[in-house]
C-alpha cells in the first residue's frame, strides 16, 4: 500500500491543482485562493509527490429566516426586505461576500420570491451539509 501524506497547498502546486480541477469540475470556476475566505487549503500526495487530492475550505454564511406565516404576505415581504438589508451590511462588514439559504421544496413560491426580488440565485448542483 502506498504511503500518503497531507500538507498545505503551495504556490507551485497551483498549475497541477488547476489541471485537476478543470478536468473534474469544469462547470465551476477555479477558486481565487488569494481571497481571505479560503482559509484551509490542503493537498494529499503520494511518496513521489504526485497530488492525489486537494481540499479547500471557504468561509461562507448561511441565512436562516423564520417568519410568522399568519401575517399578510406583504408584511412578511417587507420584514424580509428589512432583514436582508440590515444583515447584508453587517455580514459584508465582517468580510463575507455571499450567503447561502436552503429552501425546502414545499416553499417553492418563497424561493421564487427570493430570486426575483432579493437577488438569490439557485445553486447549480445539490448542496451537502456537514456539521462538526
Amino acid at each position: 500500500m502506498r504511503q500518503l501524506k497531507i500538507r498545505s497547498l503551495l504556490t507551485n502546486d497551483l498549475e497541477r491543482v488547476t489541471q485537476l480541477h478543470n478536468a473534474n469540475v469544469p462547470t465551476f470556476p477555479f477558486p481565487d485562493l488569494l481571497n481571505h475566505l479560503y482559509c484551509c487549503n490542503k493537498v494529499v500526495e503520494d511518496e513521489e509527490g504526485n497530488i492525489i487530492g486537494v481540499g479547500i475550505v471557504r468561509l461562507t454564511s448561511e441565512t436562516i429566516l423564520i417568519l410568522d406565516k399568519s401575517r399578510e404576505r406583504t408584511t412578511r415581504s417587507r420584514a424580509v426586505q428589512m432583514l436582508f438589508e440590515k444583515m447584508r451590511r453587517e455580514v459584508k462588514a465582517m468580510g463575507m461576500d455571499e450567503t447561502h439559504m436552503w429552501v425546502g421544496k414545499e416553499n417553492a413560491s418563497f424561493k421564487t420570491l427570493l430570486c426575483k426580488h432579493f437577488g438569490f440565485v439557485p445553486c447549480r448542483d445539490r448542496s451537502l451539509f456537514l456539521q462538526f
